[in-house]
């Protein structure tokens, strides 16, 4: 050995190159979103603002029907967890690359009124749960696995309170 290239380091270098390539080391451009199709950003940006509709829907029948508050008080945590979730995947990108929407801000349209009777109420948020539910499993093919994980387990979280609301009172404890 003359302190040359041996052939055992030639081969490992060989075998490692390919290995390197395909991991894709310095490509900026795997992590941009295909064109068409909206990017994680903006997916997280429309559920914060879809969960923070829920969240006041519920509070809103909560207020008008303090009744409901032991039935309604364990599905609002999991919907307010739901957001914490959300809200902690949401990463701004430094330089957008268009000015975000009053959609994708999280404001949202005022609400509707709070139906008077305690059926309809209960309707009207298990409608809102299972539309919530629809519009994640509809995103599930254009974001990353991990968001659509994540998405996956709220839509099952929220097909489950339309379940709970939709259950004879005995019957509407989920946990």
């Amino acid at each position: 050995m003359n302190g040359g290239a041996t052939r055992r380091s030639v081969l490992a270098a060989s075998l490692t190159a390919p290995l390197l390539a395909a991991a894709g080391c310095g490509a900026p451009a795997a992590a941009t979103p295909p064109a068409g199709r909206p990017s994680d950003v903006t997916i997280l940006r429309e559920a914060i603002a879809a969960k923070n509709n829920l969240i006041g829907l519920y509070t809103a029948v909560r207020a008008v029907h303090p009744e409901l508050a032991s039935q309604l008080d364990p599905l609002l945590t999991d919907n307010t967890a739901h957001l914490a979730e959300l809200n902690r995947r949401l990463i701004e990108p430094a330089h957008p690359p268009s000015p975000p929407t009053g959609r994708a801000r999280g404001r949202s349209p005022s609400p509707a009124p709070v139906p008077g009777s305690r059926s309809a109420a209960l309707a009207t948020l298990r409608t809102a749960e299972r539309s919530a539910a629809a519009a994640a499993v509809g995103q599930l093919r254009t974001v990353t696995p991990s968001l659509a994980q994540l998405l996956a387990s709220i839509a099952a979280c929220e097909a489950a309170h339309a379940a709970a609301l939709a259950a004879p009172p005995a019957e509407r404890r989920i946990r």
